[in-house]
């Protein structure tokens, strides 16, 4: 969906916040829940950082189709930048990533030295520059307050900015959930399941205005043959496409 708004580690590309104050006050601000999706993603980063492991099917794809939503990037914010792939792979004159998990920070910095991270809460984000394009891929449901995401979102755009929002189709919710007990996906808590007419509503209660948006990928598997079939010619279909993976 693409909108429009009515410390270092290898160099100084990773800005930890580390006086114990502000620390302090982050771990004061986060509720219950995001401790402990912080705490999960945080190992979820120790995982990575042992065992590299080749992009999923599903991750490549995602990268490609941010690509084609931002052809010609210039300043990028990556808001939930997890480990900093997506944010690398459009190559921006200039890139932010920022995550309220300071492993997947670190990673991220680690991987992409060209670009810069930071650890900080979406909810309460306060940035001093702004970007023509912001991301936010697989990171609604994490939150406590989208609404209030949203508007600190708007405070980092230009006059011209688009956001892009990934997420996941709420249909595909018992599907995901049996991938997590087989481990073929992480198994993440307390994720909230938005259709697209309620992602759509709370945008436009944030005064964005909805450029494009749809749904699409209805085979996550790297199946030879099959899995071009049914995302490229089969998803587009009408009704087919309301069970499509990605909106």
């Amino acid at each position: 969906m693409e909108l429009g708004p009515t410390g270092a580690v290898n160099g100084a590309n990773f800005r930890w916040r580390s006086e114990k104050r502000e620390r302090e006050q982050r771990e004061m601000s986060l509720s219950g829940k995001k401790a402990e999706l912080r705490d999960l993603y945080d190992r979820f980063a120790a995982h990575q950082r042992r065992r590299a492991a080749p992009k999923r099917f599903y991750h490549r794809y995602v990268e490609k189709l941010v690509h084609r939503l931002v052809p010609e990037p210039r300043r990028v914010l990556d808001i939930g930048c997890g480990n900093g792939d997506v944010l690398a792979s459009l190559s921006p004159r200039r890139g932010l990533g920022v995550d309220f998990s300071g492993g997947m920070v670190a990673l991220a910095a680690e991987r992409h030295a060209g670009l810069e991270f930071r650890q900080c809460d979406a909810e309460t984000l306060e940035l001093d520059e702004k970007f023509d394009t912001v991301l936010m891929v697989n990171l609604l449901g994490h939150l406590d307050d989208i609404y209030a995401a949203l508007q600190k979102t708007r405070g980092a755009m230009d006059a011209r900015g688009r956001l892009v929002v990934v997420y996941y189709n709420h249909l595909w919710e018992p599907l995901l959930r049996l991938a997590s007990l087989f481990r073929q996906r992480a198994p993440i808590p307390h994720e909230n399941w938005l259709p697209l007419p309620e992602i759509e509503n709370l945008l436009k209660l944030t005064d964005y205005e909805v450029v494009r948006s749809g749904r699409r990928m209805l085979c996550p598997a790297p199946i030879p043959g099959l899995a071009w079939v049914l995302n490229t010619a089969i998803a587009p279909l009408p009704l087919v496409n309301a069970f499509s993976l990605i909106q």
